[in-house]
């Protein structure tokens, strides 16, 4: 008797775990543009594509000022002359700053005969004239300036020594010139979706030296212009933008000066296609016992319609591939030994026809 019931027991077993086949919960794995996150088995998970927040973050260090301070211009070396019957020539610049308080003129005299003057004029006027001999010279002019000014250098006429003009061969030739001098920073940055779905902008300033009046201006419009404290925010919207490139420009105000770093952070809408994929691994044993398997799983939610389908992905190889209608329900894919290979097989889930929907329960069995 306790021999019939060993084999009854025995026979039972074998119904149940060999012809029934073996369930295999495989934990999924949704795919998010690269970002790989786990979901629950049972938990519902959104396939197909949809709207996420992004942005661009572009870093900038800030070194920017508006005082005044001193700038050296070189100018041309020349041998100058001047005389009635050989015609005359000059050294001209046309400088250009913001209130100058002074410039100083230095010059090494090469050679000379110093029959006349060498002269220095400002827009015509002459404001110094002086005959020189070999050797260095320096000139310091703080009248009659202005922020636009033809400096020219010149020797003066030999007169009634007509055999021979005035001649100054000069080099080392400099402007020496006090002024406010502009330091600004400039950056250029391109937007191309980022601009059709734009969001919102942002600047983060933060200071460690903070003196006067900031400005910024994006593509040569002000958006800012104050006094701030060391950390400061300035928000900005799409009507400051175009799309291809942009320049964003900081720049000081008069007797300012910044020293920092600011971020420049744009927000705007992508579009990410999430999926979900899990791997069936056979073994060799269990590739060839394999007979047929099947993928099943529920969709709780249609938010868009289209299609669903069931990929086996073997490598870069489609080696199964069905689809459906999308809609609420459950589904069922059956493949066979020839949609699978021993080893690694990747099993997908995805939308078609930008269909969008949630699913749970997904399980595969073999």
């Amino acid at each position: 008797m306790f021999l019939v019931a060993g084999l009854v027991i025995m026979a039972a077993l074998l119904v149940l775990f060999g012809g029934l086949g073996q369930i295999a919960y495989l934990g999924p794995i949704g795919i998010k543009t690269g970002e790989i996150l786990a979901y629950n088995i049972t938990g519902a998970s959104l396939v197909g594509p949809e709207d996420v927040d992004a942005h661009k973050k572009y870093d900038l260090d800030l070194n920017i000022s508006y005082i005044k301070g001193t700038e050296i211009y070189p100018l041309e070396s020349m041998e100058l002359s001047n005389g009635l019957f050989f015609g005359s020539n000059s050294i001209k610049y046309n400088l250009k700053a913001d209130g100058i308080d002074s410039i100083t003129v230095s010059f090494r005299i090469v050679r000379t005969n110093s029959y006349a003057p060498l002269i220095v004029k400002i827009n015509n006027e002459v404001v110094h004239e002086q005959v020189y001999y070999p050797g260095y010279a320096s000139i310091s002019i703080d009248e009659g300036l202005s922020d636009d000014m033809l400096i020219e250098i010149e020797a003066a006429s030999s007169g009634w020594q007509i055999w021979a003009p005035t001649v100054y061969s000069i080099e080392d030739v400099e402007l020496e010139v006090k002024s406010y001098l502009l330091n600004t920073n400039e950056f250029k940055f391109t937007l191309m979706e980022e601009y059709d779905n734009f969001d919102q902008g942002r600047i983060d300033i933060q200071l460690d030296e903070n003196m006067g009046d900031l400005i910024v201006e994006m593509n040569n419009r002000i958006i800012y212009s104050d006094v701030v404290s060391n950390y400061k925010t300035i928000e900005f919207n799409k009507t400051r933008l175009r799309s291809g490139e942009n320049i964003l420009a900081v720049k000081a105000g008069v007797n300012s000066l910044f020293v920092g770093s600011a971020s420049l952070l744009i927000f705007y809408k992508t579009e990410e296609v999430s999926r979900i994929e899990t791997i069936l691994n056979l073994t060799e044993s269990q590739y060839n016992s394999f007979d047929q398997g099947k993928i099943r799983f529920t969709i709780v939610d249609l938010i868009e319609p289209g299609g669903v389908s069931a990929k086996i992905m073997y490598g870069d190889e489609a080696i199964y591939s069905e689809y459906k209608t999308a809609s609420t329900g459950s589904y069922e894919f059956t493949f066979s030994k020839a949609s699978v290979r021993q080893g690694e097989n990747k099993i997908i889930i995805e939308s078609i026809d930008d269909a969008v929907f949630l699913m749970k329960e997904f399980r595969v069995s073999y």
